[in-house]
């Protein structure tokens, strides 16, 4: 190897050893690099093929829920068709067409009874005997009222010499009288409705089984060793969630695999398809990508290892010619990488003794000849010293630095010249940098003008708000310390007042967040004309802002300007355009160094004192206490406990009954949910609700009280007790969730109650909402036969239009107007609007609130339906509500008809 010695004298030359010992570092380290990022693809590959196997199952499931819910759409739109006909027409030529275009590939039987069990028509005729007045399905319709559609367990039917489990869907038939008169049925087979013959073709999962919602097995597809795993499965998804996918433990399983067990629900219905897949099945049809890549990887290590050696030996062999030639090339590098830049190449000029005195220009590009005003030809081979308008001087010493360091950059601004010469760059900021070479110096220079102010401008954005152009959090973090320090300076002393928006989050939960983004808008506007222009006004986020009151000698300087607020953000409500919603302003305060010397202190105490002042009523403001600190944290406490507290013993149901106002009969209940704190004791509803819907709880709260509910119901209904029906009350924000409505009826269903046994209260603000996906959700659950009651009447702002438009069946008179018949002239004209609205829509009316005899007279004298309150029970446990409901009149009785109702006749 005789390239690795000098041309003078064969004796090793020192250079080349870090030459080779840094290949042999390299080849080393790309081959870890490349082993560790093959290792780190291969594991990967194995994570993403398990996901892609999860997902491909969940989309298998969820085909094959689709297609069992179009086909048991279809079976209910022919039985409400066959229905429909039988009723009005007593023909069924239209069904049978409807029959032919929906559901002619599927195997199925359509049959119709009359009211003592013996069949009238049937299509697809089989062995089936056609006397049903037995079975169960027929004695189901017979005694219920119920007109929806009915699903009955699978049952085994010999079919082709063998038994396959066949599914029966039904409605009752009435008359004209709306008496029973019998009932029209389809009954198809298990495989067909859930059309598994698609799975080998098209889907991913070894095993599909559908399910009726209590877990009932209708009809499973797969081997027979996977429906052994599905046995051994759990199989209760409906307890967990309607749809989801988990990956089962091989410990549970015989063979020891894991397993992907997904599920879906059927739409509305109470079916859900159940898909298993053993993941080494997902494994195997990867294994000859996961052997590739293997090899793939073994084969680059390799090539790697030989590219190193062979770069090495051409490496020290040109090692020599590379020096010198790399010199050359480094100026040359340098224009290549910045086409748009500037290049000068200078040389030094020595003086007598050896001290660089000035430098050449050997070579520059078009764009530097521009700058300074000259040509190519100009500037080559000139001193730096004869060339304007360069600060010669500045630029001698910049060079030097060069000569001395060897690397040099740095940023100037230059000046603007009055009569600049044609096409020359002058004024702005310019980024020179200087690189040494062998015998020169390479300088490039580039205009950084735009570069800076892109920079200012971003950093102005980074403290500003987008929407209101304000001054924003990290402005007043940044700021606040300076402003401070400047008070203290001054001697003087500096304000925050912390402003919060009142009633913001109706307006952007009801209206949307464009309407919310309007209202911050006229807010600020407001804001700022209500400020001195020596205070700063922020906005802090959302619907906070801060105003920084500075100079000021006392307490009443900040309470003047807090007032000033409050009414310019009242009067804005005359005039804004946010609809009826009205949004005011509550206000914390703090004072520096009154409170404390601080400023993240400062800002924590303005909003401690804002909490104040909403606790206290909202719309007012409030200078810091600390007693206020301690509220607060109890306020947070709450919170917390509250999200624990939800499924646990802590949180029960209560039960208020009404009555009706004459005979004082028990109509009906309002279910009603009572915190029990192991420290606090009872906390007030009143107090736990606002706090879960600020948290974001009031779903999961929904949830458990629904649960809790139905439990309840199916309780009182096997004991034979009857209670008319139980209403609870929804917020807006659980309505216009898209899976209320599902977990509605699912629970319903699981717990084998009617529509007709619950009623939902929403409160007068939710039914005024112009949210078009409030009003659909209130017009399924209504198509549903789910009862609507507005409570708190009166106090909202509910549109007439829409009572008649929705039916509502109850309107509940809030307890405020009910305190004050008989003493108050408006409660009582009030009232009396209330029930002439309610009976001329047909709505019964409901009083709240009702303590005295007093008030009950006034109430029947108006014709009010039904009363609730203190005077007849206050909300009791369930074990005691079953007592109470089985008893005497809760009122002693009397005669409607010797009440006199205003404006109709005794």
């Amino acid at each position: 190897m005789s390239f690795l010695k000098s041309s003078s004298e064969n004796s090793w030359y020192p250079p080349y050893l870090p030459v080779l010992l840094g290949w042999v570092g390299a080849v080393l380290c790309v081959m870890t690099l490349a082993g560790g990022a093959a290792y780190t693809v291969i594991r990967s590959d194995l994570a993403r093929q398990q996901q892609d196997a999860l997902y491909e199952t969940s989309v298998s499931t969820r085909v094959l829920a689709e297609e069992v819910a179009n086909t048991v759409r279809h079976i209910d739109q022919v039985l409400e068709l066959m229905r429909n006909d039988m009723e009005n027409i007593r023909s069924t030529e239209r069904f049978d067409r409807f029959l032919q275009t929906t559901l002619q590939h599927k195997s199925l039987r359509t049959f119709i009874t009359d009211a003592n069990g013996y069949l009238l028509q049937q299509a697809k005729v089989s062995d089936a005997v056609p006397y049903y007045a037995d079975a169960p399905f027929f004695l189901d319709h017979k005694k219920s009222l119920y007109r929806g559609m009915n699903i009955s367990d699978p049952v085994l039917q010999r079919e082709n010499a063998s038994q396959v489990p066949v599914m029966l869907f039904s409605r009752r038939v009435n008359n004209a009288q709306g008496d029973f008169a019998g009932v029209v049925a389809v009954e198809i087979t298990a495989e067909s409705l859930a059309g598994f013959d698609i799975v080998e073709d098209t889907l991913y999962a070894r095993l599909f089984s559908l399910k009726l919602i209590d877990g009932l097995e209708v009809f499973t597809a797969g081997p027979p060793q996977e429906r052994r795993a599905l046995e051994r499965a759990d199989s209760d998804p409906l307890a967990q969630s309607l749809d989801g996918q988990r990956i089962e433990p091989g410990s549970k399983f015989a063979d020891g695999q894991n397993r992907i067990f997904s599920w879906q629900s059927v739409g509305s219905y109470p079916l859900y398809v159940v898909a298993l897949l053993p993941e080494t099945t997902a494994s195997e049809m990867n294994l000859d990508k996961n052997k590739f890549r293997l090899t793939t990887a073994v084969l680059i290590l390799l090539l790697i290892l030989v590219v190193g050696v062979v770069g090495c030996v051409v490496h020290l062999r040109s090692k020599a010619h590379q020096t010198y030639v790399q010199q050359i090339r480094e100026a040359f590098r340098l224009a290549a990488e910045g086409m748009q830049e500037a290049l000068y190449i200078v040389k030094p000029v020595y003086g007598p003794s050896r001290s660089v005195i000035d430098f050449v220009v050997e070579d520059c590009n078009d764009q530097a000849a521009r700058r300074l005003g000259r040509t190519q030809p100009e500037l080559v081979g000139k001193a730096i010293s004869t060339i304007a308008p360069l600060d010669n001087e500045q630029m001698l010493e910049f060079m030097r630095s060069v000569l001395k360091l060897g690397i040099v950059e740095d940023e100037l601004q230059i000046p603007g010249q009055d009569n600049p010469v044609p096409d020359q760059t002058t004024g702005g900021w310019i980024q020179r940098r200087g690189v040494k070479t062998q015998s020169s110096i390479a300088i490039t220079v580039r205009d950084v003008s735009e570069s800076r102010k892109q920079r200012a401008a971003l950093a102005t954005m980074a403290v500003t708000d987008a929407l209101t152009e304000l001054p924003n959090r990290r402005w007043l973090i940044d700021q606040l310390p300076e402003k401070l320090s400047l008070a203290d300076k001054n001697g003087k002393q500096l304000a925050l007042l912390f402003i919060d928006l009142d009633n913001f989050k109706a307006v952007n939960d009801t209206l949307g967040h464009k309407a919310g983004d309007q209202v911050l808008t006229d807010i600020s506007d407001c804001l700022r004309g209500s400020v001195r222009a020596s205070d700063i006004l922020v906005r802090l986020g959302g619907d906070e802002f801060m105003v920084v009151v500075e100079a000021i000698d006392d307490f009443t300087n900040a309470e003047e300007r807090a007032m000033r607020v409050l009414n310019a953000v009242s009067r804005l409500n005359d005039t804004a355009s946010w609809g009826a919603f009205s949004v005011t302003a509550s206000i914390g305060i703090s004072v520096y160094p009154i409170h404390t010397t601080s400023a993240p202190e400062l800002l924590q105490f303005a909003d401690i004192a804002m909490y104040a002042a909403k606790a206290a009523g909202k719309a007012q403001y409030r200078i810091f206490n600390h007693d206020y600190a301690g509220a607060l944290q109890r306020r947070v406490q709450l919170q917390q406990d509250l999200q624990k507290a939800i499924g646990s013993e802590q949180l029960r149901l209560y039960f208020q009954p009404r009555v009706d106002s004459y005979t004082g009969i028990v109509t009906s209940l309002e279910a009603l949910a009572r915190w029990q704190h192991p420290l606090h004791g009872a906390i007030p509803p009143s107090e736990f609700i606002p706090l879960a819907e600020e948290r974001g709880l009031i779903i999961p709260l929904g949830e458990w009280i629904l649960e809790c509910l139905c439990r309840q119901l199916r309780a009182w209904d096997d004991a034979g007790l009857r209670y008319g029906r139980v209403s609870f009350n929804v917020s807006g924000l659980q309505i216009k969730n898209d899976r209320f409505r599902v977990s509605l009826l699912a629970c319903l269903t699981r717990f084998g109650l009617s529509t007709r046994s619950i009623a939902l209260e929403l409160t007068e603000s939710v039914l005024g909402t112009d949210s078009a996906v409030m009003v659909e959700e209130l017009t399924h659950l209504q198509d549903l036969g789910i009862p609507l009651e507005i409570d708190d009447f009166g106090t909202g702002l509910s549109s007439l239009a829409r009572l008649q438009h929705l039916q509502v069946d109850v309107l509940k008179i809030d307890k405020s107007f009910v305190q004050g018949l008989g003493q108050d002239m408006k409660s009582d004209a009030l009232c009396n609007a209330i029930h002439s609205i309610g009976h001329a829509l047909g709505i019964r009316i409901v009083a709240e609130g009702v303590e005295t005899l007093h008030q009950l007279e006034q109430l029947r004298k108006f014709g009010c339906d039904e009363i609730q309150g203190f005077l007849v029970s206050e909300a009791l446990p369930a074990h005691a509500v079953a007592m109470l409901i089985t008893g005497e009149p809760l009122l002693e009785p009397i005669e409607k008809k010797l009440m006199r109702f205003p404006g109709r006749a005794a």
